[in-house]
């Protein structure tokens, strides 16, 4: 489920569903943010990486999407994802 935009970018509920837009607009891994005391999910190891262009997808929620099971492990079990506030 989408929460919300920042700056464009969907910010979703789950990990899943910001990992399946970032294996959809050539990205990696996810960063968090706080939305309405929620942890929000995004697509992308930065948001500076998640607003940079190239991205087209808005993935479907009822679409079922397969990640690459390497990216889905990798980005789950990365410690460097960032979480930002304030939004």
């Amino acid at each position: 489920m989408i929460l919300t935009e920042i700056d464009g970018v969907p910010l979703y509920s789950s990990v899943q569903e910001a990992l399946a837009y970032a294996a959809q607009n050539g990205l990696s891994g996810y960063h968090t943010h706080n939305y309405n005391g929620q942890t929000g999910y995004m697509g992308g190891n930065t948001h500076s990486e998640a607003t940079g262009g190239g991205m087209t997808a808005v993935i479907d929620p009822d679409e079922n999407v397969d990640i690459p099971e390497e990216v889905s492990d990798n980005a789950l079990n990365n410690n460097s994802n960032q979480t930002y506030t304030g939004y």
